[in-house]
């Protein structure tokens, strides 16, 4: 299987900050994801409409998350109580992760064994 086809989910801070700012922080990180050679998933385009509860997103995106091999922790994500959920999560579902610094970025590069 292509890398290309491996899914890697993209986690960041979304509250607190302008949508726009949000967007284009998860912009920047689907394109860092894209450059390392996998697909990314994007819970702002795939999530649900910004009206509903928290925890109807959090719901969302730990599912986008289970369809995913690898998760991505933008710089700001210990800084968001739903990216330090989706992480427990995900390291919860690892066999095998790790962390790594790129262009002042912490990666949680994680493969995800759902059980």
């Amino acid at each position: 299987m292509a890398k290309k086809n491996i899914k890697c989910y993209n986690s960041g801070k979304i509250g607190g900050l302008s949508y726009l700012q949000a967007y284009k922080n998860f912009e920047n990180a689907d394109q860092e994801i894209s450059a390392m050679g996998f697909t990314p998933v994007n819970p702002i385009i795939l999530g649900l409409k910004p009206s509903r509860p928290y925890w109807m997103h959090m719901v969302w995106d730990i599912l986008l998350l289970s369809r995913c091999g690898h998760i991505y922790l933008q710089q700001n994500w210990k800084s968001s109580r739903g990216a330090r959920i989706e992480f427990r999560v995900a390291k919860s579902w690892v066999f095998r992760y790790g962390f790594r610094e790129i262009m002042g970025k912490t990666i949680c590069t994680a493969k995800i064994s759902v059980i």
